[in-house]
């Protein structure tokens, strides 16, 4: 059986814990009581497993954590019922990302998400530490930075991303004031287009994040935002800032060397989700990103079977893995299609490296002139 325990009584199960809070602050957040979240247990007078998850926004992700011994069927069951019922959170929730220890559960996350099966994620993680780069000097001209606060809310004609507008809410809704956590954004032409914050802070760390707009990438703003996020925390005291990102992300990764950021080690982090076609969807992306093109294929064929919930980068995905197959009409196919759908990711295009194959051909310029239109009309509404 599982049990829930109360705020009050976490400290008596921490050290199930303690391994992912080296790497993970949002779990030391919450095992801390500043951030929201939940914690349970297999045996509360003897535990030997403990499985802790965070989750506030509706409809979104929900953080797990599971560690301790991961053989025990009984609670894995139990386990799996609440997360498929909805009494995890006590909300209905899209997507469960775990992070375990041992890492795969001891093989038994085949039982927690059951019938799902397990998607697997590498991640890279970073620390930052002491930073040398000076983000002023390479701020470019027409773009501002400056503090992530519900002032901006306040901006009339200020274009906010609703993923600012829904850190800030976060922000609001928590009422711990031991809460510490803060961002930066990037101005341009009353549009904020670039954004960081370090989320969970606790006991000296916290964990950073970053985005900026697709009309405004390649100009060096996701680092430029991400140095005044990492210089004001360790101004404050902060001793160690972590960072994680996929490990096929080669943009994220060029962003951690310009940042000089000390890396630390690689993670699977494991994806279930409560919607059929989401999963497949993120356990097709899972072999596309471990290289394993002809079980990617498969999935994502499944995916488009069933006609329903079929994310448009699915289609530019399974074209990708298509041609590293050497199966390029069935590329240029899913490329045409994702490019009928919508499409725009130009540079990303032309970057991916199993296309190489596709670019001596009228196809390749036809299916590129088609992708950067839908671009440019992307900027135009935007």
């Amino acid at each position: 059986m599982i049990h829930l325990i109360k705020n009050r009584d976490y400290q008596k199960f921490r050290h199930l814990l303690r391994s992912l809070e080296a790497f993970q602050p949002m779990c030391a957040a919450v095992m801390d009581g500043i951030w929201p979240g939940r914690v349970w247990v297999d045996n509360p007078d003897d535990p030997r497993a403990a499985f802790l998850v965070t989750f506030l926004s509706g409809g979104g992700a929900a953080w797990c954590f599971l560690a301790g011994e991961p053989n025990n069927r009984e609670f894995n069951t139990a386990l799996n019922k609440a997360i498929f019922e909805d009494k995890v959170t006590g909300q209905e929730v899209g997507t469960f990302l775990f992070t375990c220890h041992p890492e795969d559960w001891g093989g038994q996350l085949v039982v927690v998400g059951d019938p799902r099966q397990p998607a697997p994620m590498t991640r890279r993680h970073y620390i930052c530490r002491n930073l040398t780069y000076d983000w002023r000097s390479n701020t470019p001209d027409g773009y501002v930075v400056q503090p992530m606060e519900s002032s901006l809310l306040q901006h009339k004609g200020l274009q906010i991303p609703s993923q600012v507008i829904a850190t800030l809410d976060k922000w609001t809704s928590i009422q711990d004031k031991r809460l510490q956590d803060y961002g930066f954004v990037v101005i341009h032409e009353n549009q904020i287009v670039s954004w960081a914050t370090v989320d969970f802070i606790n006991a000296g760390s916290g964990d950073l994040g970053f985005e900026t707009d697709p009309q405004h990438r390649r100009r060096g703003l996701g680092t430029v935002v991400a140095a005044a996020v990492l210089e004001h925390g360790l101004t404050l005291g902060l001793s160690a800032i972590h960072w994680t990102c996929a490990d096929d992300n080669t943009g994220s990764l060029r962003t951690a060397e310009k940042l000089e950021l000390e890396y630390d080690c690689d993670y699977t982090m494991y994806m279930f989700a409560s919607d059929e076609g989401d999963h497949l969807a993120q356990l097709a992306y899972s072999h596309l990103a471990r290289g394993e093109y002809q079980s990617a294929v498969e999935r994502y064929e499944q995916l488009f079977a069933r006609k329903a919930n079929v994310p448009l980068w699915a289609y530019f995905d399974t074209a990708q893995a298509c041609a590293a197959l050497g199966r390029q009409d069935d590329a240029f196919r899913y490329l045409r299609m994702a490019a009928k759908l919508g499409w725009s990711a130009a540079e990303m295009t032309e970057q991916t490296k199993e296309f190489r194959i596709l670019y001596d051909t009228p196809e390749w310029v036809d299916v590129m002139a088609r992708i950067r239109r839908n671009q440019r009309r992307g900027a135009n509404s935007s």
